[in-house]
């Protein structure tokens, strides 16, 4: 995987930055944040990508040098499973068929992952656009924070891409959009199905995204 540095590294060469303060100023961090990045060796990948989209940087471009050789998947590289935009009523109704039969992508992290979703609506546009892909990470309803970005499996509903934006006293879980033409959903806990947290976001049809293997 590339490490962390060399991304913020890449990222202040593209910018024209010349010191990590003014690289925390322009990621909005402090300084000791980014160094604590650098020790573990990971990201604020929703911060990453928001600074690419907000600077027109090429994601694919930013983590490229992390994907190994062709087919080969090494130890720094994660299989997900992908789910693309057409698959998403098969995969509400019977997520373990779906997940057998659909193939996997390559990607350059060690994160752990469980599934790419394709985005199939503007919900948290512009940070994250339609048809892009956004690697997430299984949690239980318990464990969701505010202010992170959500796909999730809702009764009777379907999918849905948001942003948590509070708990209220009552438990109740206030997903908000990015995109003001959508509507904010206010959902019992128990009557979610499944529910993944964003942890990056890549892009369709590109190389950089890695392998598609059975």
């Amino acid at each position: 995987m590339l490490e962390a540095s060399k991304i913020l590294y890449k990222i202040k060469k593209i910018m024209g930055l010349k010191t990590s303060l003014e690289l925390a100023k322009l990621l909005n961090v402090k300084p000791n944040t980014l160094s604590s990045w650098k020790k573990r060796n990971s990201l604020q990948f929703e911060t990453i990508i928001e600074l690419c989209v907000k600077h027109n940087i090429d994601l694919n471009e930013l983590f490229a040098d992390s994907v190994s050789k062709k087919n080969a998947i090494s130890n720094s590289q994660t299989r997900v499973k992908m789910i693309e935009i057409g698959q998403y009523l098969e995969y509400f109704l019977n997520p373990k068929q779906v997940l057998q039969n659909t193939k996997s992508g390559v990607f350059p992290t060690t994160e752990p992952l469980d599934i790419a979703f394709q985005v199939a609506s503007q919900s948290m546009s512009p940070a994250i656009p339609l048809s892009c892909y956004v690697l997430t990470k299984k949690v239980e309803v318990s464990q969701v924070t505010p202010q992170s970005i959500y796909v999730y499996s809702v009764q009777d509903k379907g999918l849905f891409l948001c942003r948590l934006q509070k708990v209220s006293s009552s438990n109740t879980l206030l997903f908000v959009s990015d995109n003001p033409n959508v509507i904010n959903m206010e959902i019992e806990p128990c009557s979610i199905k499944e529910i993944f947290e964003v942890r990056a976001l890549f892009y369709p049809n590109l190389d950089h995204l890695g392998n598609l293997v059975d």
